[in-house]
């Protein structure tokens, strides 16, 4: 499920990860101690506890991709919003989990290891936790927040006032992402797998991709207000972004989740999984896509 083959700058980028990345898992294993959070998100059991019952918990975490925008988007005490039909959700319901849902609109990925504006995500993970899932990393590229900035450039009145800020004067100039940035990613991503696995040793644990947004090799739309270059662009970002999260899946050891077929399912597709540039959020996944989702963690845990 992906754009072809690397260039040579993409190339390099994925054998920087993978050395820094590698370099930082021989040195040492992350251990991070319990972040003693307080507040609705945190949820710390004791070990006598969970070796006491067999579990069903499950622990989400991530950005607006697992939240699920759209639909009943509810914002808890924690200003994270998140929807009761996001993918976390329904496969907590079709597999009888105890769902712990921490996953946060315009979180990054240390979000999920270190308190801020919200509670650090990393607290929801305890020792009685059997599943885990992560989807994260497009905030701490920009990759939607630049998708909406270019697509203002082309965007009706309506399309621009939907993406807010995102259109403000000159968003879209920001510099592509570079090597070091998808190096800091990936590195970050094996940091979060291994502090999963110090919380939760014996959970399992899902790292799922994002679904792309666009096929650079398909017709455009008009939710798709993006010239040849742009499209080309945000190609890139998106097979860079997945890159990292493969690489840091095979470091790890965990596995990856990904739908073969997602390429079919663009903004331009016939039958779409990511919402174009329209309401009610754009370029993030729609009812079907939030489903697709869930088939494919289902599908993976068989």
């Amino acid at each position: 499920m992906k754009f072809g083959s690397l260039d040579g700058r993409h190339q390099g980028l994925i054998l920087g990860l993978c050395a820094t990345v590698i370099g930082a898992l021989v040195a040492a294993v992350v251990v991070l101690l319990p972040d003693h959070g307080s507040g609705p998100d945190s949820v710390v059991r004791p070990a006598a506890q969970a070796a006491s019952q067999p579990s069903r918990t499950y622990v989400a975490l991530g950005s607006s991709y697992a939240s699920g925008p759209g639909g009943e988007y509810t914002f808890n005490s924690s200003h994270c919003g998140r929807s009761a039909n996001n993918y976390p959700h329904q496969v907590a319901a079709a597999r009888g989990y105890r769902l712990v849902d921490v996953t946060c609109g315009g979180s990054v990925t240390t979000d999920i290891l270190r308190s801020g504006k919200h509670p650090a995500q990393i607290n929801a993970v305890t020792p009685d936790t059997a599943l885990v899932t992560i989807t994260t990393g497009g905030n701490d590229i920009d990759y939607i927040g630049r998708l909406i900035s270019m697509s203002c450039l082309h965007a009706t009145p309506e399309q621009a006032r939907l993406g807010g800020r995102n259109c403000g004067p000159n968003k879209h100039q920001v510099p592509e992402p570079g090597i070091e940035q998808y190096t800091r990613l990936g590195s970050d991503l094996v940091a979060v797998i291994q502090a999963v696995r110090a919380r939760a040793p014996h959970a399992r644990i899902l790292l799922v991709e994002y679904p792309p947004a666009i096929d650079p090799a398909a017709p455009t739309c008009p939710v798709l207000p993006l010239d040849p270059d742009q499209i080309a662009e945000t190609a890139r970002i998106w097979n860079s972004l997945s890159q990292a999260t493969v690489a840091a899946a095979q470091l790890t050891g965990v596995t990856l989740v990904a739908a073969p077929d997602a390429m079919a399912h663009t903004v331009c597709s016939p039958q779409p999984w990511i919402n174009g540039f329209e309401a009610p959020v754009p370029f993030h996944p729609n009812a079907q896509g939030k489903r697709a989702m869930a088939n494919m963690v289902l599908a993976t845990l068989g």
